[in-house]
């Protein structure tokens, strides 16, 4: 290889770690707003303690919400 083919491997090298890089920083974001979301769902209280606290006003038809471990 010539000193010319270097300097244009490594140029599209350089273009294709940048592109890696921005990539990454999208799959970054995505992923903490997916962890975002399920903190805020185990906030309320799990499945559970739902059925606990509110066993006699809740028809037996309705799932509960706020389930954690999935």
């Amino acid at each position: 290889m010539d000193r010319g083919q270097c300097f244009v491997m490594s140029a599209q090298a350089r273009a294709a770690k940048e592109r890696h890089q921005e990539e990454l920083q999208q799959l970054h974001a995505l992923r903490a707003a997916a962890i975002d979301t399920r903190e805020k769902r185990c906030l309320t209280p799990s499945a559970p303690e739902q059925a606990e606290q509110s066993s006699s006003s809740r028809p037996a038809t309705q799932m509960p919400r706020g389930r954690c471990g999935l």
